[in-house]
């Protein structure tokens, strides 16, 4: 059995058997050792099932996700998320860890708790746009600066994945930060596809 190490910032993840994954990938132990993301972006809602989306697109999602984890061997599912973002939502888990916990793999909330966000100076869109009307920000310093949290944050995540050692991984984030995402993965060379930048349900 193996365990991914709880980090600040971060859940515990789920246990996962590598005997498992060798079984349900056909025993291939070259497709277990490749550093490969599956990157999927979409909507956040669809990760907390929110009651605003209808169950029929609830339902979409989580199938969709079981697809891609079982057509590519997916070893550890991980997302753009907190367990501080889930208690202030007042949820126990989002769809991607139950899924992860279906599949019998691994699962990683990736994203940082507030108080390390802070510590590190890293801000959401919409602090930055508040703090902009104070010091009177042109435009273009607000998308510069939202661009330097937004790749601070894409940072942690790579550093969860590669801390994980668990391959491939399905990776689910928001839309806007899917091809970004992605680019940084290239740039320390691992395998990575773009299943959608922004999926949703039909």
């Amino acid at each position: 059995m193996r365990r991914i190490p709880a980090r600040a910032g971060a859940a515990p993840s789920h246990v996962i058997s590598d005997a498992n994954f060798l079984a349900a990938s056909g025993g291939s132990a070259a497709k277990a050792m490749r550093r490969s993301v599956l990157i999927l972006g979409t909507d956040h809602r669809y990760q907390r099932r929110d009651p605003l989306l209808s169950e029929s697109q609830h339902e979409e999602f989580a199938s969709f996700l079981t697809r891609l984890a079982r057509r590519h061997g997916v070893r550890l599912l991980a997302e753009e998320y907190s367990a501080q973002a889930l208690a202030e939502q007042g949820i126990s888990e989002t769809t991607v860890e139950r899924l992860a916990k279906g599949l019998g793999i691994a699962h990683c909330y990736c994203d940082l708790d507030r108080q390390t966000r802070f510590n590190l100076r890293i801000f959401q869109e919409g602090h930055i746009r508040t703090e902009a009307l104070r010091k009177d920000w042109t435009e273009r310093e607000i998308v510069e600066r939202v661009a330097q949290s937004h790749r601070a944050r894409e940072r942690f995540w790579l550093e969860r994945l590669l801390e994980a050692q668990l391959w491939p991984v399905l990776f689910v984030c928001g839309a806007d930060h899917a091809r970004r995402f992605a680019s940084l993965l290239r740039a320390k060379r691992l395998d990575v596809s773009v299943i959608e930048e922004h999926w949703r349900a039909s």
